[in-house]
């Protein structure tokens, strides 16, 4: 199974979706953050995807909510976090829905 046909995941494979690849942001104060992906929806708003391996980790869930607090302080609306955990299968983990 891919994560681009993966069930969960696929729609934000589609060829119409817009996405930013691995895109440096930056924090006010100067941290570079480094999201897997992040869709671009319109009116703003943006679902983030972060691929990880292993076991989950809390530290995993507190990453991706910092890369949603970053872009909603940047003007965007944050319509999903996701976790993909890419092991023997893929799982697709909602952080946080709108």
């Amino acid at each position: 199974e891919k994560v681009t046909t993966h069930p969960a995941l696929k729609v934000y494979f589609d060829s119409g979706a817009q996405a930013l690849n691995e895109k440096e942001i930056y924090t006010k104060d100067g941290e570079s953050l480094r999201p897997d992906r992040i869709n671009l929806l319109p009116e703003k708003k943006v679902t983030i995807i972060d691929y990880k391996t292993g076991v989950e980790k809390e530290t995993h869930i507190s990453q991706i909510e910092k890369y949603g607090t970053i872009l909603s302080q940047m003007g965007f609306k944050i319509e999903e976090l996701l976790l993909v955990y890419i092991n023997d299968k893929i799982d697709a983990i909602q952080v946080k829905s709108a």
